[in-house]
């Protein structure tokens, strides 16, 4: 168990191990759900236990930091991808393709149909419409189309879509 508590530890604060530790009743409850959780009859197949695993200078396991390194690595070479390949390739290709990359005009500012958005969506409850109505001296032709309007300016343009479903969808 001693093998397997080391590997926890990793991830703990030496601050918080000192506090999990001590003979606190935090302390003691952490143990005795580390203990039930990293038990080796829940983990481990019958007649093997943590110390059986445990590394050697011929067998090797990954270091936890493996985990850490590639992942955020990749990220980042994603994100940087990202912001390259928009403006400076496939932005230049869109224009030359003639893919329009308009955005549609936003609807004038309100703060009663933003916050009826914002709660409802595109689709207000009649009572809500009727409310929106009288508040805003609209008609409900209006108040739907400034809802219209308001989620169209949102959504993403089609050919930012286009491009990320081709480089990231294959």
């Amino acid at each position: 168990m001693t093998m397997m508590q080391r590997y926890v530890d990793v991830f703990l604060s030496p601050s918080t191990q000192h506090y999990f530790t001590n003979n606190t009743m935090v302390g003691i409850w952490w143990r005795q759900l580390s203990s039930y959780f990293w038990h080796s009859h829940f983990w481990l197949p019958s007649g093997i236990e943590w110390e059986d695993i445990a590394p050697t200078e011929e067998l090797k396991y990954p270091n936890f930091q493996d985990v850490l390194v590639y992942p955020l690595l990749l990220s980042v070479v994603f994100i940087s991808l990202n912001f390259l390949l928009e403006p400076f390739i496939f932005g230049p290709l869109a224009r030359a393709a003639d893919i329009p990359n308009k955005r549609p005009c936003p609807p004038p500012p309100s703060k009663i149909l933003e916050r009826l958005y914002y709660r409802h969506g595109m689709k207000l409850p009649e009572k809500a419409l009727l409310e929106a109505c009288s508040s805003t001296d609209m008609t409900v032709r209006q108040v739907e189309r400034w809802l219209r309007r308001r989620y169209v300016a949102t959504q993403t343009s089609k050919a930012r879509e286009a491009w990320k479903r081709f480089v990231w969808c294959g």
